[in-house]
């Protein structure tokens, strides 16, 4: 897989529910990590899929994955957002996300992280400037690939002067 290249998977959700039964997951706890000790059931959401974006040799990545699938998160989510990534896009994307941020029908205006995801979308139908950085509306993207799906790492405004190569 190309730096640029964020396709493909190692291990599906499909192949992952197949491997381990729902026994393996209510006996199963974490065996290293910030949440060790705790069973899988009541891992926070972010930290399994942190756990299964980030090391595709993980020894317990495969109960990670059956334990997004039980809780009905069958899909990946379109991208990962660094909390360095949602700290910078407050401070220094502010009139870019006030003037492009899109309304949704029912829920109004969407927030920072829903509007973070849709730039890296956007942004990664683009050809990106250098490796990892991709420039949309305006701001400078650094996004790289996790074992499933990428990582937005951060984003700034362009700084004057920039060149696309």
């Amino acid at each position: 897989m190309s730096d640029t290249d964020c396709e493909g998977t190692l291990l599906t959700f499909e192949s992952a529910q197949a491997a381990v039964t729902e026994a393996d997951i209510q006996d199963a706890t974490l065996l290293t990590g910030r949440h060790k000790g705790q069973p899988f059931t009541r891992v926070p959401l972010s930290y399994l899929q942190w756990m299964v974006n980030v090391d595709p040799l993980h020894s317990q990545r495969t109960i990670a994955v059956a334990e997004l699938q039980r809780r009905g998160c069958v899909g990946t989510p379109s991208c990962t957002i660094t909390p360095h990534a949602i700290d910078r896009a407050s401070i220094r994307c502010w009139k870019t996300f006030r003037d492009t941020r899109q309304r949704i029908p029912g829920y109004g205006p969407e927030g920072l992280h829903m509007w973070l995801s849709r730039l890296v979308d956007e942004a990664l139908k683009t050809t990106a400037v250098a490796q990892n950085t991709y420039i949309i509306h305006g701001l400078k993207m650094i996004i790289q690939c996790g074992v499933e799906w990428p990582v937005l790492v951060t984003v700034n405004p362009v700084q004057k002067g920039y060149s696309k190569r």
